[in-house]
């Protein structure tokens, strides 16, 4: 399962900072109205994340659309035909990793890394 943040969180981000900044100059900031504003942004953070999944079916890899709730793939995107051109590992962190799929960019947690490697190998 690889994740994606959505080109429309930049844009709420920055509109979000600026209603902060506005409410914040006009002194009607409460707690209940930052809190409020934070729960927006995890919507719309969670509403625009481009979630995919690698899978195999039968001896080809897919890409596939993944749910936003769950760990599944709900639909087709493309065949992966040359693996060891279309994937690559471009980065790492203590819990996550970074892959180069297609064109974009997308985050994996730790743990899919070794499943993925192992489907790479012994696809390459």
């Amino acid at each position: 399962m690889f994740s994606a943040s959505g080109r429309g969180l930049a844009v709420a981000t920055a509109g979000g900072a600026v209603v902060f900044i506005v409410a914040m100059l006009a002194g009607l900031m409460q707690s209940t109205a930052v809190l409020g504003a934070f729960g927006v942004l995890l919507m719309t953070a969670a509403m625009t994340t481009d979630a995919r999944v690698v899978a195999e079916v039968g001896d080809r890899l897919a890409l596939m659309t993944g749910s936003r709730i769950r760990q599944a793939a709900t639909g087709f995107v493309e065949w992966i035909d040359e693996p060891s051109t279309y994937i690559e590992k471009t980065g790492s962190s203590f819990v996550s990793s970074q892959w180069r799929i297609g064109d974009r960019i997308y985050t994996a947690t730790k743990r899919a890394d070794k499943t993925l490697e192992e489907i790479l190998m012994g696809r390459l």
